[in-house]
């Protein structure tokens, strides 16, 4: 949360509950000049995963004279709220989530994407 929440904050409160983007890959990218690309493109593979993420490549030669190429990253189907999402590279492509004990694991999901079976657990 941010620090001027002034008391508000969702974890204070009962039966409030927020949803948070969690970048599940939090490597730097970067265009070929080797200017930081923006939150959009860091974080656009964010998905945990079975399956590795798409590799990508931007050819913006014509707009702004870069390129940026994306490898393909390890698959990550664990999520656990013990671990740091934050990313100290880029701060808005990040998220310091607070701590419950959660774990979310995918278990399967269509090839296509469109439906998956998770767990969840309470470390």
């Amino acid at each position: 949360m941010d620090n001027f929440d002034h008391g508000h904050s969702p974890f204070s409160t009962p039966m409030h509950a927020s949803l948070f983007h969690v970048d599940a890959h939090q490597n730097i990218v970067k265009w070929s000049d080797g200017s930081l690309a923006t939150t959009s493109y860091q974080i656009e593979d964010a998905s945990f995963s079975l399956d590795k993420t798409d590799k990508g490549f931007i050819d913006y030669s014509d707009l702004h004279g870069g390129t940026l190429t994306k490898k393909k990253e390890r698959p990550v189907p664990v999520f656990d709220d013990s671990r740091d999402y934050s990313n100290k590279g880029m701060i808005y492509a990040g998220r310091n989530i607070p701590e419950f004990c959660l774990k979310i694991h995918v278990l399967a999901e269509s090839k296509d994407k469109s439906v998956g079976a998770i767990q969840l657990s309470k470390k």
